[in-house]
């Protein structure tokens, strides 16, 4: 059996890249012929995954000059169009489109309701000028488009949330049946994330970033860190008082007003940033408690990652769940 997954990336890291890789992974051990149609991608060594790649418009320079919101746009615009023309509908038995993309497909994997997401942070931001960019910006409309086409009855056999409070969102902003939305929460990789990392990797990533041994180690991990809540985790470990505490905070983002902030509440020496990391797992093995205060998230997959690491966690309550 053919088929098709299209999503932007296929890679270890990241949130849906990572979420498909995983499912790519497996459907080939299990024989069916696996094509990716993606931008970027990482080879994983198996004849049985054919990739295609999908040509976007990147404007790299932009994201020098604090334009990377631009960029961001005009990515998955071409993405969302290109991809419609390089999908073959009728050479495959299931096509899975993930999020941008106009391409016919037989599943439409919902990784998150983005109508919703659009409320609950223009909520946190009404009457700023934050609030009158969000309505603005083209980036959010057109995902809200792509979500309207996308669940319409005619365009889908069959549409999966990775969450009920997804589906449900699903159902609530765009009407869609509730017996054609199936939940299928995600999946990790338990020989990746398992409490046998803490003797492997423990001292190995303490020493490396200079905490010693007996500090108590907060782990944060996301790569959107206004909207995971990274400036709540902050302003935590100013409340705490506490000497022997360090803040790991793991994820690709402009980290500068963070750093300011921390600066101002006087804990920036007590705040580590690593950037992306394509071995987290040895993070969580490395830390001694998971902090996600998230505004909004469809399915917080680096909490079961935390957990299956044996780490407590604390979460919010949007924290999908």
């Amino acid at each position: 059996m053919k088929v098709a997954i299209v999503v932007k990336e296929y890679r270890r890291h990241g949130g849906i890249s990572r979420v498909m890789y995983e499912v790519g992974l497996r459907l080939a051990k299990l024989g069916y012929q696996v094509h990716i149609f993606c931008s970027k991608w990482e080879d994983v060594g198996n004849t049985q995954i054919i990739f295609h790649k999908v040509p976007i418009l990147e404007f790299s320079f932009l994201n020098k000059i604090g334009l990377y919101k631009i960029n961001k746009f005009f990515k998955g615009l071409s993405f969302l169009l290109t991809s419609k023309f390089y999908v073959n509908y009728k050479e495959f038995d299931i096509v899975v489109v993930n999020g941008d993309s106009l391409a016919r497909f037989d599943i439409r994997v919902a990784h998150s309701c983005h109508k919703a997401w659009l409320k609950i942070a223009k909520k946190e931001i009404k009457g700023s000028v934050d609030w009158i960019m969000k309505n603005l910006n083209p980036h959010h409309w057109r995902i809200i488009l792509t979500e309207k086409l996308n669940y319409k009855k005619e365009n889908y056999k069959k549409i999966v949330a990775v969450s009920y409070g997804v589906k449900k969102e699903i159902i609530q902003y765009y009407n869609t049946l509730a017996e054609d939305i199936v939940v299928i929460p995600n999946g990790i990789d338990l020989e990746e994330f398992n409490p046998k990392n803490r003797s492997l990797y423990f001292e190995e990533v303490r020493k490396e970033y200079n905490i010693p041994l007996d500090y108590f180690v907060l782990l944060f991990v996301g790569y959107e860190f206004r909207r995971k809540g990274l400036e709540f985790a902050i302003k935590a470990v100013e409340k705490l008082k506490n000497e022997k505490i360090k803040l790991i905070v793991v994820g690709d983002d402009n980290k500068k007003p963070y750093e300011r902030l921390a600066e101002n509440l006087g804990v920036l020496d007590k705040i580590i940033f690593v950037g992306q990391q394509k071995e987290v797992n040895k993070f969580y093995a490395a830390s001694d408690l998971f902090v996600f205060p998230t505004i909004y998230e469809a399915f917080g997959l680096v909490i079961i990652e935390a957990m299956a690491s044996g780490l407590p966690v604390i979460v919010s309550k949007n924290a999908g769940v």
